[in-house]
C-alpha cells in the first residue's frame, strides 16, 4: 500500500508540474510578443520569373508575401532567401546535367509593418548556403522600427522547449501568432542548426525562435539536400525547415555595408 501511495504521489507531482512548465513558457512568449511582436513583419515581393526547357520559354510576374524579422531599429530585416528568390533553392535540388533553367529577378520589395504602413525596401545581401536574405529600407526611416537584438549565445539541448512568433496573412488581419515545441535534433557539422517539432516551423520561414527564457535562438530557414531531385538520388527528404543559430545570422548581418555609404541599389 505504501509503495502504491508513493507511485501515486510521483505521478500526481508530474501531472501537476507539467502545466506549470507550460504556463511559464506561455507567460514568456506573451512578454516577448508584447515587447517585440512588431519586429515580425510581412514582406511583399514582386518578381519576374523566367523558365526555359526543351527549347520552350515562359515568363511571368508574381506577387507574394512572406515573413521577416527586424534585427535593427534602422530597418534591417532578415528572412529566408527562398522567400525572396527560390530559384537558388531549385538550382541546388536539380541534377547537374539538367538542361532546364529558371531565373528570378526581384523587381520590388516592401515591408508591411504592424500598423499596416509600408516601407519600400531592397535586397542587400544573399547567402545561398544558409538560405538567408538581408533586406534594408530604400530610404532612411522617419522613426525607428521595433527590432530584436542579435546578441546572446543560446545553445538549446535536445527536448528543450522553444517557441516561435509569426504573423498571419490578410485573412486574419496579420495578427501575431505563437507556436511552441521542442528541439528534436542538433546538426553540428559542417555548421550547427537545430531541428524542431513541426509546431515550431509551422509559422513559416524568416521568423524568430526563442528559448524558454525568452532568449533568441535563431531564425527559421530551409536546409536543402543538393541534387536531391536528380534521377537515382534516393528517397531522402530534399528540403527541411531548420533553426539557423543567431550567431550565424549576426555574422551575415555584420557583412552589411554602412547604409550611409551603401550603393543606391543593391538588388
Amino acid at each position: 500500500m505504501t509503495k502504491l501511495l508513493v507511485v501515486f504521489g510521483v505521478l500526481l507531482g508530474l501531472a501537476l508540474g507539467a502545466p506549470a512548465g507550460a504556463d511559464e513558457l506561455a507567460a514568456t512568449a506573451r512578454k516577448v510578443i508584447e515587447k517585440q511582436g512588431d519586429a515580425i513583419i510581412t514582406i511583399e515581393v514582386v518578381t519576374e520569373q523566367k523558365w526555359a526547357y526543351g527549347g520552350q520559354q515562359s515568363e511571368s510576374e508574381e506577387k507574394s508575401e512572406a515573413l521577416g524579422t527586424v534585427v535593427s531599429p534602422d530597418g534591417i530585416v532578415v528572412t529566408s532567401l527562398s522567400n525572396v528568390d527560390h530559384s537558388q533553392l531549385l538550382q541546388r535540388l536539380r541534377a547537374e546535367d539538367d538542361d532546364s533553367s529558371f531565373s528570378i529577378t526581384v523587381k520590388e520589395v516592401k515591408f508591411i509593418l504592424a500598423d499596416d504602413s509600408e516601407v519600400p525596401a531592397m535586397v542587400a545581401l544573399r547567402d545561398v548556403d544558409l538560405d538567408i536574405a538581408v533586406l534594408v529600407p530604400k530610404e532612411k526611416l522617419e522613426k525607428p522600427m521595433t527590432a530584436l537584438t542579435l546578441g546572446g549565445d543560446a545553445k538549446p539541448e535536445i527536448l528543450d522547449r522553444v517557441f516561435t512568433v509569426a504573423r498571419m496573412g490578410k485573412i486574419a488581419k496579420r495578427t501575431i501568432v505563437a507556436m511552441s515545441g521542442e528541439i528534436q535534433g542538433i546538426v553540428s557539422r559542417p555548421r550547427t542548426y537545430y531541428i524542431t517539432s513541426g509546431e515550431v516551423t509551422s509559422g513559416g520561414t524568416g521568423v524568430p525562435v526563442f528559448g524558454d527564457n525568452g532568449e533568441l535562438v535563431g531564425i527559421v530557414t530551409l536546409h536543402v539536400l543538393a541534387g536531391a531531385m536528380a534521377p537515382g538520388a534516393g528517397n531522402d527528404e530534399p528540403v527541411i525547415a531548420v533553426i539557423l543559430p543567431v550567431s550565424d545570422i549576426k555574422g551575415i548581418v555584420d557583412q552589411l555595408p554602412d547604409q550611409e555609404n551603401a550603393p543606391a541599389n543593391q538588388e
